[in-house]
């Protein structure tokens, strides 16, 4: 005799489809994918004659009218601009914008004068573990042994890219001194993330995002004015400048606001897993566009990188639910 059990368990109506979740899952794949081609195309850029300071302020110059309207207009609706506690947030985003988007991006795209395309994402995706071990020091946050297997995985494919890479090289000294550039962008940018952690509680992350970005693009203007005057960029010519048109819409605003709306619909482990789609994809980007061909170390260090960057951001999140549930 068979018995039929039923279980019951609440309805949500609230709770996404399965085509609603797909959805989700494409907006962050195009994200991440715009996001990790900006590599490509500023090697595109540099081929043209362009230099890293060029290019990223050309780029920053066409995202800033997206972003600083944004910003302005959330900030207009918050009221009580000169609050005490709105200066401070406005301080903050100053400084995070400063370390995040206008440090970072600046030894990323210098770094990129010496190495591949591929290579640089393998570096830059090194990141998730460096916020996990500043966690740990900065908040005194235990780590868990498997989580520490993890940070060994990803450094194991970061070592194993850069060394096959340095055995191909004709020049080391400048492929070392791309890489560790690179490195460093990495942990400017998981510095910017520890960081940024308190003051996302206060504010949303389309506010945090459009401020952060604002003030960055502002930061790469006055570099650009100070060292070479602003005038310099009507002397640019046209292939750098539809790259850096290309880059500050395709390659900065849009995949700006889709992995915000994905992080927020998808929680950071879906997020992450999905968003592994852009180091994979730039791999095949740098193949067709740039004619780099990634040797088998590329494609074993981009796996053993992932892998070790993906069980860290979800055992973290497993982790978390666990002690909030």
């Amino acid at each position: 005799m068979t018995t039929t059990t039923t279980t019951n368990r609440p309805i949500n109506d609230s709770a996404p489809t399965h085509s609603a979740q797909l959805i989700v899952y494409g907006i962050i794949a195009l994200g991440s994918l715009l996001f990790s081609l900006k590599g490509v195309f500023a090697k595109l850029a540099y081929g043209y004659g362009s230099d890293p300071i060029e290019i990223l302020t050309l780029r920053m110059t066409t995202a800033l009218p997206f972003f600083a309207t944004t910003w302005l207009v959330i900030e207009l609706r918050r009221g009580d601009f000169y609050a005490q506690k709105r200066l401070k947030d406005t301080a903050q985003l100053a400084a995070l914008g400063l370390l995040g988007y206008y440090a970072s991006s600046m030894l990323d795209f210098i770094g990129l004068q010496y190495v591949s395309a591929g290579l640089e994402r393998i570096i830059l995706y090194s990141y998730p573990t460096m916020v996990l071990l500043l966690s740990a020091h900065i908040f005194r946050q235990h780590i868990e042994r498997s989580l520490y297997i993890a940070c060994f995985l990803t450094w194991a494919g970061v070592a194993l890219s850069f060394v096959g890479e340095t055995s191909l090289a004709t020049n080391t000294p400048s492929l070392l001194l791309g890489g560790g550039l690179i490195l460093l962008c990495a942990f400017t940018y998981a510095l910017f993330v520890v960081l940024s952690g308190r003051l996302l509680k206060r504010i949303s992350s389309q506010h945090f995002t459009s401020g952060a970005m604002t003030f960055s693009s502002l930061f790469m203007l006055s570099h650009y004015s100070a060292t070479r005057g602003l005038g310099s960029l009507l002397e640019v010519n046209t292939q750098v400048l539809g790259i850096g048109c290309f880059l500050g819409i395709c390659g900065t605003v849009i995949p700006a606001y889709l992995t915000t709306y994905g992080l927020k619909h998808a929680g950071a482990a879906r997020f992450a897993v999905v968003s592994s789609v852009g180091p994979v994809m730039t791999l095949f980007a740098a193949i067709w566009v740039l004619g780099e061909i990634p040797a088998l170390f590329h494609w074993i260090g981009l796996g053993l990188t992932l892998f070790g960057g993906l069980c860290v951001v979800t055992q973290k999140q497993r982790h978390t639910n666990a002690v909030n549930s």
